[in-house]
């Protein structure tokens, strides 16, 4: 039953920031998709004693035994866009030197990474029609973006501006 699949639930939630530590009360159990690609969509809070609220996907595996600690478990989408449109130095740089929430280490998605915000832009919210960069390079001119009204990817010159999701990974 499902053995090889992953179960994602998605959910609203409140959490307290305590210094660092987030307690996290699921309120209710909205959808359950079975995905074989696992991520983690969700939108930090700023780090002080508060309440916030949100969408969570949380990852379950079938048995314990498939957690592996040096293996990619998920991804986070930062609340919003960066503020502006960048050429794909800058926006690899703004991406790299973000600090949200205490965590240093965000970065510019990759293709695949951006896909799959593509793919769940409505769970997270605040994307626009618009092209995002990916890191995913081509050459020393060109990197790979995705058009958020239809899915598309296409290579693009970096000196172009485009919008930026950041993300981190766990």
């Amino acid at each position: 039953m499902f053995s090889s699949e992953s179960v994602l639930f998605l959910m609203d939630y409140f959490c307290m920031m305590e210094a660092h530590k987030r307690k996290c009360l699921s309120l209710l159990t909205v959808m359950m998709i079975y995905s074989t690609s696992p991520f983690l969509l969700a939108a930090p809070s700023n780090g002080e004693t508060e309440v916030t609220r949100g969408k969570v996907a949380l990852l379950e595996k079938q048995s314990k035994s498939a957690y592996t600690a040096s293996v990619q478990h998920g991804l986070i989408a930062a609340k919003e866009n960066l503020s502006g449109n960048f050429n794909w130095s800058d926006a690899f740089g703004a991406c790299e030197r973000m600090e949200e929430n205490g965590y240093n280490d965000w970065h510019l998605p990759n293709k695949d990474e951006l896909n799959k915000l593509y793919l769940a832009r409505t769970l997270i919210g605040g994307f626009s029609d618009d092209r995002y960069w990916s890191s995913t390079e081509y050459d020393q001119q060109s990197a790979l973006s995705q058009q958020f009204l239809d899915g598309s990817q296409k290579l693009i010159p970096k000196v172009e501006s485009l919008s930026v999701r950041p993300v981190r990974t766990f």
